[in-house]
């Protein structure tokens, strides 16, 4: 008995412990999630394979979408090549499940914006690798008219309609550059440019009732609000690569936003001002040519790749956000009700895990999950003339298969996304403010469960240009 366990414990290999390190890794980043909670930062991936891998590419990937995940792994596997995504139709729907809202639903049908990748030598050095990249980091717009119905009491209530509309964008042009170092270790640098804008809209029309002491008093409620901002500025990513035969393991540091090429800001605001219920006045403000402002976190990816000998690679990836401080995206010291709008969010760890089977020389099979944690941050608006922002805000679940497709220098990739989330909490609560403003202070809203679900078709494209070297 004793032979026999000297000889088992002899075939562990010094190789077989660094994959038993690299899979020990990779599950940690993947349980650390389990406490944590916070932002939608991870909306949209990119690449051939890194989109159905569901971004957990940090520790590195052969296709173009490294000058966005790593910059350290551009031209690791790949001189170079060309990516666009061509053709990702997206249908999403938000059941609010709130009787206030006459269980409103939400459905929406889309494309998601298309991305355009290319990687070739800038400089006559075989050590540097170069890229440069077009592509949209948010997209976001919905927009809704419902009526609604809150019932204080049996003889107080507030009925009307109310018309909402969000629309996000942001598109980033991105430059970068790899040094190798060594065989085993490179770094990188992907300077970017970032283009963000926002539009923001609420209106509300509704009719308070009190029946009270046998007296029907009504009082008529309408009210407006809407920004909007542009704000274009630069940030910086730098990655480090180290890489074996067996797995490799990425680390990446992105910097928030910096010098900011101009801003353009504008408000609107209609607001009827009540005093012990009674209407006393109406606010009406506008105001254009502000100055803008939006804070993005530090954040800190971490990730490892470990590849079988069958062929089948197991990629894992984490990424930290620090937390933002309440600050304002619009400022108006000018402004009669010294407005201020104020935003702020929660730091977030998410996660990602992507697997890697080539089931033969022409197809590879992908597939991958992805946290995508909101990052809504409660805070008290201290000034009189402070606004926040209405948000939807989920933890989200996202899941993704599908398949890659080579043929001498060309590959395509597709598959079908899937991502859902639930919650308890107030998810969108545009009334409070109007409860506040007659004077009901004991009033609680409703706190609706509220769905949502997404379902993606993604297509890409690559070509890769030393493949047709190879070929020739």
């Amino acid at each position: 008995m004793f032979n026999a366990r000297f000889t088992t414990l002899t075939c562990v290999t010094p190789e077989m412990k660094k994959n038993a390190v690299c899979v020990c890794l990779l599950l940690l980043m993947t349980t650390a999630l389990v406490a944590q909670l916070a932002g939608n930062y991870w909306n949209l991936n990119y690449g051939t394979k890194a989109q159905l891998l569901n971004g957990a590419v940090v520790g590195g990937v052969d296709d173009n979408s490294a000058l966005f995940y790593n910059p350290a792994a551009i031209g690791t596997d790949t001189v170079g090549g060309f990516s666009l995504s061509l053709f990702s139709p997206n249908f999403s729907v938000i059941n609010t499940n709130s009787s206030q809202l006459n269980n409103l639903e939400i459905s929406d049908f889309d494309l998601l914006p298309n991305i355009a990748i290319i990687d070739f030598p800038f400089f006559q050095n075989s050590k540097i690798k170069s890229s440069l990249g077009l592509f949209s980091t948010r997209d976001f717009d919905i927009g809704f008219a419902t009526q609604f119905d809150i019932n204080y009491t049996p003889s107080q209530n507030f009925v009307g309609t109310t018309n909402y509309e969000n629309s996000i964008s942001e598109d980033y042009l991105g430059f970068g550059l790899s040094y190798k170092i060594s065989d085993d270790f490179q770094i990188g640098l992907t300077q970017g440019v970032t283009f963000r804008s926002q539009n923001e809209s609420f209106l509300i029309n509704g009719r308070a009732s009190n029946f009270t002491s046998n007296i029907n008093d009504q009082l008529n409620f309408n009210s407006y609000n809407e920004f909007s901002a542009s704000f274009p500025s630069l940030n910086s990513k730098f990655g480090l690569l180290w890489h074996r035969q067996k797995y490799s393991i990425g680390f990446t540091v992105t910097t928030p936003s910096y010098f900011h090429l101009f801003e353009s800001g504008s408000y609107q605001i209609i607001e009827p001002q009540f005093l012990d219920g009674v209407l006393v006045d109406v606010v009406e403000e506008t105001a254009s040519g502000l100055g803008s402002n939006f804070n993005y976190p530090w954040s800190f990816g971490f990730g490892g790749v470990i590849k079988f000998d069958n062929g089948a690679r197991l990629y894992g990836s984490t990424e930290f956000f620090t937390a933002i401080q309440p600050y304002a995206i619009l400022d108006n010291p000018d402004s009669e009700i010294l407005f201020r709008l104020i935003d702020g969010s929660e730091q977030v760890l998410n996660g990602s895990i992507g697997f890697e089977s080539e089931i033969s020389k022409s197809f590879t099979l992908l597939c991958g999950l992805r946290t995508d944690r909101h990052s809504a941050r409660q805070f008290e608006l201290s000034e009189n003339g402070d606004q926040g922002q209405f948000r939807f805000s989920w933890d989200i679940y996202h899941v993704t298969a599908g398949g890659l497709f080579s043929v001498n220098s060309f590959r395509f990739s597709a598959g079908l996304g899937y991502a859902y989330a639930r919650s308890s909490e107030d998810v969108f609560n545009p009334f409070d403010r109007v409860i506040r403003s007659f004077a009901i202070q004991d009033f609680e809203l409703e706190r609706s469960t509220s769905n949502y679900h997404s379902v993606t078709l993604f297509f890409n494209y690559s070509l890769l240009f030393k493949r047709m070297v190879e070929h020739r």
